[in-house]
């Protein structure tokens, strides 16, 4: 796998005291410690190859990024703008498949075989590309109810859990309840697993009726690293 550096080499004494800290961080941070170009409001860096091997600058077409604006436009609370993420993180992995052959990727991909086949992603690439896709959509100005956050991790070894890794963000109002948006459990294109972050920090496979949407199969994950 390609080096990796930030949240993604933390050591196992490090990585409970480091998600504490990550959380207090914006993304603008993540892309700084993952030496990653940070997303304009009409291109994004997508990862793939596992752990960010390659890592392509991916155009968005002012067209789609018409389609984003009236999909939120339609959004009247959280819940609905989760609904029009999901349908945002869909199109854009669509587009990212066309262009780089992602759309053959496989679901749960942990597999030493799948390292260096850039048409895969693991979960290194997929929260990565994923923050990457949130972040053009603030940046935009698309998310009303929502601000990104820094990637989020769970999984120690020592715990019988491999580390994974998701995308997450934050509800502006209320309690702030944090929410990840995974979309390593789901093959390339499918609706992303959003479920509130504290549960997902519990779970290794995503209860599905906390799941939104509740579309698409879900890769099992009992035994396989993120």
């Amino acid at each position: 796998m390609a080096p990796v550096h930030g949240l993604f080499a933390i050591g196992l004494a490090g990585l409970v005291a480091a998600c504490n800290t990550t959380a207090q961080m914006a993304p603008a941070d993540f892309f700084a410690d993952e030496s990653l170009e940070a997303p304009v409001k009409n291109a994004v860096t997508v990862c793939h190859g596992f752990g960010c091997r390659y890592k392509s600058r991916m155009p968005v077409a002012a067209a789609d990024l018409k389609t984003l604006k009236a999909s939120f436009a339609k959004a009247k609370d959280a819940r609905e703008e989760r609904e029009a993420i999901s349908k945002a993180t869909v199109l854009l992995e669509t587009r990212a498949g066309q262009l780089y052959g992602t759309s053959a990727d496989l679901p749960g991909g942990t597999h030493n075989e799948l390292i260096g086949d850039p048409t895969q992603q693991d979960c290194v690439d997929e929260s990565s590309t994923t923050t990457g896709y949130l972040t053009l959509l603030e940046d935009n100005g698309f998310l009303k109810f929502h601000q990104v956050r820094y990637p989020a991790a769970r999984g120690i070894f020592i715990d019988g859990r491999y580390q994974h890794y998701t995308a997450v963000i934050r509800e502006t109002a209320g309690d702030g309840t944090e929410w990840t948006v995974d979309t390593w459990f789901r093959k390339n294109a499918q609706p992303p697993v959003i479920m509130p972050l504290k549960d997902w920090l519990l779970d290794w496979t995503p209860s599905r009726e906390k799941q939104l949407p509740e579309e698409g199969p879900v890769a099992t994950a009992a035994a396989t690293a993120g």
